[in-house]
């Protein structure tokens, strides 16, 4: 027997996977530019303008194919949470 049913399952890590997408984009990604501009401006690296730019663009294609409109996730995050406390018995 599966610890969980495999709907509730799949749909839990669905919303990991999601999660990690979005923090990767909203925090990591601009962070990572933001180091790298501040830091070209002090060491004068090579492609100075270039990499910031790619970085943006690489933050910016995640956001764009996040195929699940917002309402829709909380919905199946607190579904799933649901379903996961009545499944183990609310712990």
């Amino acid at each position: 027997m599966s610890p969980c049913p495999s709907s509730s399952c799949s749909r839990k890590t669905d919303i990991f996977i999601y999660d990690r997408l979005k923090w990767l984009a909203v925090i990591v990604l601009p962070a990572i530019g933001a180091l790298y501009t501040g830091l070209s401006q002090i060491w004068s690296p090579p492609c100075a303008a270039e990499i910031p730019a790619t970085i943006t663009v690489l933050r910016t294609f995640p956001r764009a194919v996040r195929c699940i409109p917002p309402a829709q996730y909380n919905n199946d995050a607190a579904a799933s949470m649901s379903d996961f406390n009545t499944y183990h018995g609310g712990l």
